[in-house]
């Protein structure tokens, strides 16, 4: 509404995430306080989209407490971690020699050109990954579902400090 224009104690909003550098967020939960009259929720949530760059949209409103706070209120978060098969070719000095690549030609801090990506490429494109190196994957993956700490991963933190504690549902 055009009441909120110029007056900011009457909106704002907090995200439920954060992302890392070169991290991507998809389905953000977002609280966001505004005044919208006697509009529904549907209808506030097609006039904020009209609004919203076409990448950006408002899926849901749902209406909270005033002190709601996504990001501090979140009862659980998903995350999805894309993975390319060829990680797990089992050869790596293989894979170079089969592209044409001599290790020992370069030094380790030397970057390969673009021909040589693009021979990699080629090589590691239909690659996919096992059963066997799938199921690895899967047994050392279980070893992180329940309550563990994460201290080494939390700036800060101590190994008894419980606010390191994690609970992981599951991976698939």
């Amino acid at each position: 509404q055009k009441t909120n224009f110029g007056f900011p104690h009457k909106y704002g909003w907090s995200t439920s995430g954060r992302t890392d550098k070169g991290v991507h967020a998809c389905a953000q939960v977002c609280s966001v306080k505004l005044e919208v009259g006697d509009a529904t929720e549907d209808a506030a949530r097609e006039r904020i989209n009209e609004h919203l760059p076409d990448d950006i949209v408002v899926l849901d409103i749902k209406k909270t407490t005033r002190n709601f706070c996504a990001k501090t209120q979140r009862c659980k978060v998903r995350y999805q971690y894309m993975i390319p098969s060829y990680l797990f070719f089992a050869n790596a000095k293989q894979l170079f020699a089969d592209a044409g690549i001599e290790p020992k030609e370069r030094r380790k801090s030397e970057p390969l050109t673009p021909e040589e990506m693009q021979a990699i490429r080629l090589k590691v494109k239909d690659y996919r990954v096992t059963p066997a190196q799938l199921e690895l994957l899967r047994s050392a993956l279980a070893l992180y579902v329940g309550t563990n700490p994460y201290h080494n991963f939390t700036r800060g933190m101590q190994p008894g400090d419980k606010a390191a504690h994690r609970y992981v549902l599951e991976f698939t």
